[in-house]
Protein backbone atom coordinates (compact mmCIF):
# COMPACT_ATOMS: atom_id res chain seq x y z
CA UNK A 1 0.00 0.00 0.00
CA UNK A 2 1.30 3.41 -1.10
CA UNK A 3 2.52 5.85 1.84
CA UNK A 4 0.16 9.20 2.28
CA UNK A 5 2.01 12.35 3.00
CA UNK A 6 -0.49 13.98 5.48
CA UNK A 7 -0.98 11.97 8.04
CA UNK A 8 -3.25 9.23 8.35
CA UNK A 9 -4.56 8.17 11.79
CA UNK A 10 -5.61 4.50 12.25
CA UNK A 11 -8.26 4.80 14.68
CA UNK A 12 -10.37 2.62 16.79
CA UNK A 13 -14.29 2.94 16.54
CA UNK A 14 -14.84 4.08 20.24
CA UNK A 15 -14.68 7.22 21.28
CA UNK A 16 -13.19 6.08 24.32
CA UNK A 17 -9.81 4.84 22.48
CA UNK A 18 -6.37 5.71 22.90
CA UNK A 19 -4.48 8.37 21.30
CA UNK A 20 -4.62 7.36 17.60
CA UNK A 21 -1.20 6.64 15.78
CA UNK A 22 0.11 8.06 12.83
CA UNK A 23 0.05 5.12 9.89
CA UNK A 24 3.99 4.73 9.38
CA UNK A 25 4.47 2.42 5.83
CA UNK A 26 7.96 1.90 4.34
CA UNK A 27 8.83 3.76 1.00
CA UNK A 28 8.66 1.70 -1.97
CA UNK A 29 10.83 1.91 -4.89
CA UNK A 30 9.10 3.41 -8.22
CA UNK A 31 7.02 0.77 -10.26
CA UNK A 32 8.69 -0.64 -13.24
CA UNK A 33 6.99 1.21 -15.64
CA UNK A 34 7.08 4.51 -13.66
CA UNK A 35 7.83 6.71 -17.21
CA UNK A 36 4.91 5.31 -18.67
CA UNK A 37 2.82 6.41 -15.71
CA UNK A 38 4.45 10.15 -15.73
CA UNK A 39 3.17 10.26 -19.14
CA UNK A 40 -0.74 8.83 -18.05
CA UNK A 41 -0.20 11.79 -15.30
CA UNK A 42 0.45 14.00 -18.09
CA UNK A 43 -2.49 12.99 -20.07
CA UNK A 44 -4.55 13.31 -16.89
CA UNK A 45 -3.54 16.75 -15.88
CA UNK A 46 -4.14 17.76 -19.65
CA UNK A 47 -7.95 16.21 -19.72
CA UNK A 48 -8.46 17.91 -16.02
CA UNK A 49 -7.45 21.16 -17.65
CA UNK A 50 -9.50 21.50 -20.73
CA UNK A 51 -7.11 20.70 -22.71
CA UNK A 52 -6.02 17.52 -25.49
CA UNK A 53 -8.96 19.12 -28.20
CA UNK A 54 -11.81 17.54 -25.90
CA UNK A 55 -15.21 19.17 -25.67
CA UNK A 56 -16.54 20.86 -22.56
CA UNK A 57 -19.51 18.72 -21.73
CA UNK A 58 -22.79 21.14 -21.91
CA UNK A 59 -23.58 22.95 -18.24
CA UNK A 60 -19.98 22.17 -16.99
CA UNK A 61 -18.55 25.32 -15.65
CA UNK A 62 -16.23 27.06 -17.50
CA UNK A 63 -14.79 27.69 -14.09
CA UNK A 64 -15.38 24.95 -11.79
CA UNK A 65 -16.08 26.49 -8.23
CA UNK A 66 -14.31 23.63 -5.82
CA UNK A 67 -10.82 22.14 -6.61
CA UNK A 68 -9.09 18.85 -5.56
CA UNK A 69 -5.32 17.58 -6.17
CA UNK A 70 -3.20 14.91 -5.66
CA UNK A 71 0.39 15.29 -4.56
CA UNK A 72 3.52 13.00 -4.95
CA UNK A 73 6.92 12.23 -4.02
CA UNK A 74 9.21 10.94 -6.42
CA UNK A 75 11.93 10.23 -3.61
CA UNK A 76 9.57 8.64 -1.14
CA UNK A 77 6.56 7.68 -3.28
CA UNK A 78 4.48 9.08 -0.31
CA UNK A 79 1.26 11.28 -1.28
CA UNK A 80 -0.82 14.16 -0.39
CA UNK A 81 -4.22 15.40 -1.82
CA UNK A 82 -5.72 18.50 -0.77
CA UNK A 83 -10.20 19.31 -1.54
CA UNK A 84 -12.58 21.72 -0.81
CA UNK A 85 -10.20 24.46 -2.33
CA UNK A 86 -11.82 27.69 -4.35
CA UNK A 87 -9.14 27.11 -6.92
CA UNK A 88 -6.85 25.02 -9.12
CA UNK A 89 -3.81 26.74 -7.59
CA UNK A 90 -4.80 27.00 -4.14
CA UNK A 91 -5.93 22.66 -4.18
CA UNK A 92 -2.49 21.88 -6.16
CA UNK A 93 -0.29 24.57 -3.71
CA UNK A 94 -2.31 23.04 -0.25
CA UNK A 95 -1.43 19.32 -1.64
CA UNK A 96 1.82 19.83 -2.04
CA UNK A 97 2.28 21.68 1.50
CA UNK A 98 0.87 18.67 3.31
CA UNK A 99 3.12 16.68 1.74
CA UNK A 100 6.36 18.50 2.40
CA UNK A 101 4.99 19.58 5.87
CA UNK A 102 5.71 15.53 6.29
CA UNK A 103 9.19 15.41 4.89
CA UNK A 104 8.42 14.76 1.32
CA UNK A 105 10.74 17.98 0.19
CA UNK A 106 10.04 17.13 -3.34
CA UNK A 107 6.34 16.46 -3.75
CA UNK A 108 4.87 17.73 -7.20
CA UNK A 109 1.29 17.95 -8.22
CA UNK A 110 0.55 14.43 -9.41
CA UNK A 111 -3.73 15.07 -10.41
CA UNK A 112 -5.95 17.99 -10.37
CA UNK A 113 -10.02 18.36 -11.00
CA UNK A 114 -12.52 20.90 -10.79
CA UNK A 115 -16.05 19.79 -9.54
CA UNK A 116 -14.75 16.10 -9.21
CA UNK A 117 -13.47 13.21 -7.51
CA UNK A 118 -9.72 11.69 -7.46
CA UNK A 119 -8.27 8.27 -6.74
CA UNK A 120 -5.50 6.88 -5.95
CA UNK A 121 -5.02 3.31 -5.11
CA UNK A 122 -1.39 1.41 -4.30
CA UNK A 123 -0.57 -2.03 -3.91
CA UNK A 124 2.44 -3.66 -1.08
CA UNK A 125 4.03 -4.40 -4.24
CA UNK A 126 4.63 -1.01 -5.45
CA UNK A 127 2.57 -0.50 -8.23
CA UNK A 128 0.08 2.14 -8.40
CA UNK A 129 -2.55 3.65 -9.98
CA UNK A 130 -4.63 6.95 -10.35
CA UNK A 131 -7.88 8.40 -12.12
CA UNK A 132 -10.51 11.05 -11.95
CA UNK A 133 -14.38 11.04 -11.92
CA UNK A 134 -17.43 12.65 -10.99
CA UNK A 135 -18.41 10.04 -8.41
CA UNK A 136 -15.82 8.89 -5.56
CA UNK A 137 -16.83 5.31 -6.10
CA UNK A 138 -16.20 5.06 -9.72
CA UNK A 139 -12.94 6.99 -9.12
CA UNK A 140 -11.69 4.47 -6.80
CA UNK A 141 -12.38 1.52 -8.96
CA UNK A 142 -10.88 3.44 -12.45
CA UNK A 143 -7.22 4.12 -9.62
CA UNK A 144 -7.67 0.08 -8.49
CA UNK A 145 -7.92 -1.11 -12.53
CA UNK A 146 -5.09 0.98 -13.01
CA UNK A 147 -3.14 -0.05 -10.71
CA UNK A 148 -3.73 -3.96 -11.45
CA UNK A 149 -3.09 -3.00 -14.67
CA UNK A 150 0.79 -2.30 -14.33
CA UNK A 151 0.84 -5.06 -12.13
CA UNK A 152 -0.20 -4.49 -8.74
CA UNK A 153 -1.27 -7.71 -7.04
CA UNK A 154 -2.70 -5.80 -3.64
CA UNK A 155 -4.35 -2.68 -4.75
CA UNK A 156 -6.17 -0.78 -2.87
CA UNK A 157 -7.69 2.63 -2.56
CA UNK A 158 -5.77 4.94 -0.37
CA UNK A 159 -6.98 8.50 -0.60
CA UNK A 160 -10.27 9.57 -2.73
CA UNK A 161 -11.03 13.39 -2.33
CA UNK A 162 -13.74 14.91 -4.31
CA UNK A 163 -13.39 18.56 -4.97
CA UNK A 164 -16.40 19.38 -3.08
CA UNK A 165 -15.48 17.64 0.43
CA UNK A 166 -15.48 19.73 3.73
CA UNK A 167 -11.92 20.77 3.97
CA UNK A 168 -12.15 20.41 7.75
CA UNK A 169 -11.60 16.90 7.67
CA UNK A 170 -10.12 14.15 5.53
CA UNK A 171 -12.11 12.79 2.81
CA UNK A 172 -14.33 9.46 2.79
CA UNK A 173 -12.97 6.60 1.22
CA UNK A 174 -15.52 4.65 -0.97
CA UNK A 175 -16.38 1.54 0.25
CA UNK A 176 -14.08 -1.42 -0.73
CA UNK A 177 -15.04 -4.38 -3.64
CA UNK A 178 -16.82 -7.27 -2.14
CA UNK A 179 -14.13 -9.39 -0.23
CA UNK A 180 -13.58 -12.48 -2.07
CA UNK A 181 -13.99 -14.60 1.64
CA UNK A 182 -17.04 -12.84 2.92
CA UNK A 183 -18.42 -13.40 6.27
CA UNK A 184 -22.13 -13.01 6.95
CA UNK A 185 -23.33 -9.36 8.27
CA UNK A 186 -25.58 -9.21 10.83
CA UNK A 187 -28.33 -7.44 8.72
CA UNK A 188 -29.52 -5.30 11.72
CA UNK A 189 -25.87 -3.91 11.42
CA UNK A 190 -25.92 -2.84 7.62
CA UNK A 191 -26.63 0.55 7.04
CA UNK A 192 -25.02 4.13 8.02
CA UNK A 193 -24.16 4.84 12.15
CA UNK A 194 -23.20 7.86 13.85
CA UNK A 195 -21.77 8.56 17.33
CA UNK A 196 -21.16 12.01 18.61
CA UNK A 197 -17.27 13.08 19.05
CA UNK A 198 -16.92 16.70 20.26
CA UNK A 199 -17.00 18.70 18.63
CA UNK A 200 -18.77 16.92 15.50
CA UNK A 201 -19.73 13.43 14.89
CA UNK A 202 -17.73 10.15 13.59
CA UNK A 203 -19.29 8.29 10.56
CA UNK A 204 -19.57 4.56 10.33
CA UNK A 205 -20.91 2.70 7.40
CA UNK A 206 -21.55 -0.95 6.59
CA UNK A 207 -22.59 -2.76 3.47
CA UNK A 208 -24.80 -5.90 3.38
CA UNK A 209 -21.43 -7.39 1.55
CA UNK A 210 -18.95 -7.30 3.86
CA UNK A 211 -17.38 -3.99 3.59
CA UNK A 212 -17.10 -0.97 5.33
CA UNK A 213 -16.07 2.45 5.53
CA UNK A 214 -14.94 5.11 8.13
CA UNK A 215 -14.77 8.86 8.61
CA UNK A 216 -14.47 11.65 11.24
CA UNK A 217 -15.86 15.02 10.61
CA UNK A 218 -14.87 16.17 14.01
CA UNK A 219 -12.32 17.73 12.87
CA UNK A 220 -10.06 15.91 15.08
CA UNK A 221 -7.34 15.00 12.58
CA UNK A 222 -8.79 11.13 12.60
CA UNK A 223 -8.13 9.70 9.30
CA UNK A 224 -10.28 7.80 6.77
CA UNK A 225 -10.43 4.13 6.59
CA UNK A 226 -11.83 1.16 4.88
CA UNK A 227 -12.17 -2.91 4.82
CA UNK A 228 -14.00 -5.69 5.67
CA UNK A 229 -16.62 -6.07 8.40
CA UNK A 230 -18.28 -8.74 9.73
CA UNK A 231 -21.34 -8.99 12.49
CA UNK A 232 -22.71 -12.35 13.81
CA UNK A 233 -23.78 -14.08 16.82
CA UNK A 234 -23.09 -10.76 19.07
CA UNK A 235 -19.39 -10.84 17.79
CA UNK A 236 -18.01 -8.39 15.25
CA UNK A 237 -14.41 -7.91 13.28
CA UNK A 238 -13.15 -5.23 11.36
CA UNK A 239 -10.30 -5.27 9.04
CA UNK A 240 -9.06 -2.38 7.11
CA UNK A 241 -6.85 -2.18 3.98
CA UNK A 242 -4.47 -0.22 6.14
CA UNK A 243 -3.80 -2.69 8.64
CA UNK A 244 -5.76 -1.70 11.41
CA UNK A 245 -7.83 -4.70 12.92
CA UNK A 246 -10.51 -4.06 15.76
CA UNK A 247 -12.89 -7.03 17.21
CA UNK A 248 -15.46 -7.50 19.90
CA UNK A 249 -19.05 -7.87 20.92
CA UNK A 250 -22.19 -5.48 20.04
CA UNK A 251 -25.70 -5.68 20.99
CA UNK A 252 -28.53 -3.70 19.49
CA UNK A 253 -30.67 -1.78 22.54
CA UNK A 254 -33.19 -0.77 20.05
CA UNK A 255 -33.34 -0.59 16.21
CA UNK A 256 -31.59 2.28 15.48
CA UNK A 257 -29.02 1.43 18.31
CA UNK A 258 -25.61 -0.10 17.42
CA UNK A 259 -23.85 -0.86 21.28
CA UNK A 260 -20.36 -1.98 20.46
CA UNK A 261 -17.14 -3.39 22.66
CA UNK A 262 -13.53 -3.59 21.30
CA UNK A 263 -9.85 -3.25 22.53
CA UNK A 264 -10.28 0.54 22.89
CA UNK A 265 -13.27 0.91 24.68
CA UNK A 266 -17.47 0.97 24.17
CA UNK A 267 -19.29 3.36 22.53
CA UNK A 268 -23.19 3.25 21.35
CA UNK A 269 -23.95 4.23 17.75
CA UNK A 270 -27.22 5.38 16.22
CA UNK A 271 -28.49 4.68 12.78
CA UNK A 272 -28.40 7.85 10.76
CA UNK A 273 -31.99 9.36 9.87
CA UNK A 274 -33.44 7.82 13.13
Amino acid sequence: MLVICAAICLLPLHPTSAPAQENEYPAMEPPPDYVEQLHERERNACINAGGCDLPVAPGRPVNPDMWAALAMSDTTNRYASSHGQYSKQAAMDLAVSNGRRTGSLDCKVLLWAGNQCLALAGSRDGASGWDVDPDRAQAGLKAMARCRSVGGKYCVVDTAPCAGDDPRWASPLPLPPQPANAVPVDPRAVGTWTILINPGRWYWRVARNGSYEFHSEAGDGVGSHAGTFSARDGHWTLNATNGYSDQGSYTFPDPGSFATTGQHGSGTWHRVGQ
